[in-house]
């Protein structure tokens, strides 16, 4: 059963004996012939093919699937004999695997020797890692510090001698740093500002970030890169702190320092609800839209249109009040969602919410 590991590992017993061979035990009659047999039910699960000029071997179980069982029952003298049918001389040759080749400080690594031609003593040298160096088969190994190392192997078989070095062979890397503080706006008027967005120059190391925003009832953020986003509590006052760490596959960073915002309903600040005053039509609309002023304060204001984001997507300063103003604006190429008209005069401030569905 080709490709399905262990299935003759509990039933399979190779029919050898004695000082035999696993090729010899079974004479060849012909130039193919039976060379492992399952004992229940017995059938053949190994073929070798002889012809003097042409030899080949074809087996139906897979050779990783089978346990190690006592001699001659096992992984290695079943491979020397493939190769001894074939052949093959293996010559002494250093070599080796390891559990991980990107390993984390303080992580344990394992190194297991795979040399071949009958090694009996091995040397090996780890640049960087703790041990230094090893004279044990499979030895197990610790970097405290982050970089690429060598790693160089020794093998001897009592009489040759084989070395392989492999060149930043170990990557190590650690936990990130700690990451910088947030940036953004520091004064929030939550009876109108819905989605803030706050930004960090980031952490060493860091694959992704984890925002944090205290106290909790004061909003949600969200964001695992550098951009956090918050949305308010409606209406919600008081002092809030937001900061953020670095994380990546060996751990997590520190936390930044804290970046305080002052939240707050903020006064002559008006919701416009009556329409005669300012206009939005149509609304909701396709981001094609006319603004129509008539607030008879006397004073000169700023527009400017917010996303939910705080983004200015459209300003203009210094629009007389005097008589009624009108406005065509396209935002047509800005997202779905819900946008602010902000009018901001010398001693009045309005909001008005803008809802664009593309």
């Amino acid at each position: 059963v080709v490709g399905q590991a262990g299935t003759f590992t509990e039933s399979m017993s190779f029919s050898y004996s004695g000082d035999n061979s696993y090729m010899d035990h079974l004479e060849p009659t012909s130039p193919a012939f039976t060379i492992f047999e399952n004992q229940s039910p017995l059938y053949g699960t190994g073929v070798a093919y002889d012809e003097g000029s042409y030899k080949t071997v074809g087996t139906s179980h897979e050779f990783g699937g089978l346990d190690d069982a006592t001699s001659p029952s096992t992984k290695e003298e079943l491979m020397i004999e493939y190769m001894d049918f074939l052949g093959i001389i293996m010559s002494l040759q250093a070599g080796w695997g390891s559990s991980t080749t990107d390993a984390c400080t303080e992580e344990i690594i394992e190194f297991y020797d795979q040399s071949s031609g009958g090694a009996i003593s091995w040397e090996w040298t780890f640049e960087g890692g703790s041990p230094e160096t090893s004279s044990s088969q499979n030895p197990m190994v610790v970097y405290f510090n982050t970089g690429t190392y060598d790693v160089t192997l020794t093998v001897s078989d009592g009489i040759e001698n084989s070395t392989i070095t492999l060149e930043n062979y170990m990557t190590v890397s650690s936990a990130p740093q700690q990451a910088a503080m947030p940036m953004g706006d520091d004064e929030i008027c939550t009876n109108f500002m819905m989605l803030t967005e706050y930004t960090t120059d980031g952490a060493t190391s860091a694959d992704s970030y984890v925002w944090e925003i205290m106290p909790a009832e004061a909003g949600v953020i969200w964001g695992s890169d550098m951009i956090g986003t918050v949305e308010w509590a409606q209406n919600w006052e008081g002092t809030v702190t937001i900061k953020v760490k670095g994380t990546n596959d060996c751990g997590e960073g520190a936390f930044s320092e804290e970046f305080a915002v002052n939240c707050s309903i903020c006064t002559g600040v008006e919701e416009i609800s009556d329409n005669t005053r300012i206009q939005v039509y149509p609304n909701p609309n396709n981001g094609n839209f006319t603004i129509k002023l008539n607030l008879n304060s006397g004073e000169d204001v700023d527009l400017r249109v917010f996303s939910a984001l705080n983004e200015i997507v459209f300003e203009e300063q210094g629009v007389t009040t005097e008589n009624d103003y009108s406005k065509v604006i396209n935002l047509s190429k800005y997202a779905s969602g819900i946008y602010y008209l902000q009018i901001t005069g010398e001693n009045s401030s309005w909001i008005k919410k803008i809802v664009i569905q593309n």
